[in-house]
């Protein structure tokens, strides 16, 4: 189905093939075809303003909070300032380790962990908008970081290559189907429902592309290996009928009470709190 348009003073109805954005206020965000123009123009400029308008609008159509809207878009804005002013960096040209080096500076000034943890965070989704506008993000070298927590705690680095390192020797049916969920944590930026909800289609592991809302996304390569090894047993429990990315040891969906408990018996064998 194409566009179909109804207007009614400022509030528009679209029935969208690709976004699927029943009833909201007008916002030109919304158009795949207008987002490439309006996202070169907001970085030309550069318009920053314009620019966290369409992250904002993005990050609302995801169901975030008005708290986390403003909090990343804030976060994403002193970045973008830090990488042309302290760096010399234009638009997106990103070198390989800016934001490593953006991180370190932030450790340097004595910054919180929990306060680098939601930048890092904020920009993995700002990562995702820009292919929502149909632009391509520079390969850079992210740290490792993990949110959420189950009290909204971020993990420090060494808690997430504790916990991945930690899946080899854990020997238990849920080791597998728990550490994808916990490897999509952190590339993707999805929380565990979106994930659980993700189907096979959604990946192709030729490329190692994940379809987000709005494109697909590159997976690190250990990541990608780690899915080759994944996908294999998979295949093996899989019961008919599952379509899902992410299935249970028993190859059924993945409920949110058997993840809870997987987690937590993890978290027993680890000894540290998940």
């Amino acid at each position: 189905m194409g566009v179909v348009l109804g207007v009614w003073g400022s509030i528009i109805l679209c029935d969208m093939k690709d976004d699927n954005v029943p009833l909201f206020p007008y916002n030109p965000w919304a158009y795949p075809e207008q987002r490439p123009r309006l996202f070169a123009e907001a970085l030309r400029e550069p318009d920053r303003e314009g620019l966290m308008e369409g992250f904002r609008f993005y990050l609302q159509q995801l169901g975030r909070s008005e708290g986390t809207v403003r909090s990343y878009a804030t976060l994403v804005r002193h970045a973008l300032d830090y990488f042309q002013e302290g760096l010399g960096r234009s638009g997106l040209n990103l070198a390989r380790g800016d934001i490593l080096q953006l991180v370190d500076e932030l450790k340097a000034s004595k910054r919180s962990e929990a306060r680098i943890a939601n930048l890092v965070s904020a920009i993995r989704m700002f990562a995702n908008f820009v292919s929502w506008c149909g632009q391509t993000f520079p390969q850079v070298d992210m740290p490792d970081y993990l949110l959420p927590r189950r009290k909204a705690v971020p993990y420090q680095e060494a808690e997430v290559r504790e916990i991945l390192a930690g899946f080899t020797s854990w020997k238990s049916i849920w080791a597998l189907p728990l550490e994808a969920v916990v490897r999509l944590l952190l590339e993707t930026g999805l929380d565990t429902p979106a994930i659980r909800s993700l189907k096979l289609q959604h990946y192709e592991a030729g490329d190692g592309l994940i379809q987000l809302p709005g494109g697909k996304h590159p997976l690190s390569r250990p990541a990608r290996t780690f899915f080759e090894a994944f996908l294999a047993w998979r295949d093996e429990v899989r019961r008919p009928g599952f379509s899902e990315l992410v299935l249970s040891p028993a190859g059924m969906r993945l409920e949110a009470r058997g993840l809870y408990d997987a987690r937590h018996m993890y978290a027993e064998f680890l000894g540290m709190d998940m």
